[in-house]
């Protein structure tokens, strides 16, 4: 289900990016031919997960994860990630 305020996410926003479709042969990980790379965002609300948010991009690149962000996070909010090199120059 979807809101129709789309509301960006605020507070603590947890973010990583994965694959999404079925199993193929070929190269596996980044650079996966088939497959759709999905932004993932997650808004903390105290101990448990609040809101998410979903966004195909088209690579991980700083300059493409700092656009995303931007388009689903409030300025100010905390980002929490997992290291992920392209992440961490988007912080």
């Amino acid at each position: 289900m979807m809101s129709p305020t789309r509301d960006m996410l605020k507070g603590t926003i947890q973010i990583g990016a994965t694959f999404w479709g079925g199993e193929k042969p070929g190269k596996r990980g980044r650079g996966a031919e088939g497959k759709a790379l999905i932004l993932i965002a997650v808004e903390h609300s105290e101990s448990k997960p609040g809101r998410v948010r979903l966004l195909k991009i088209p690579d991980t690149t700083g300059e493409t994860l700092i656009s995303a962000i931007n388009s689903l996070v409030t300025p100010g909010s905390v980002i929490e990630t997992d290291g992920y090199r392209g992440l961490q120059q988007a912080q």
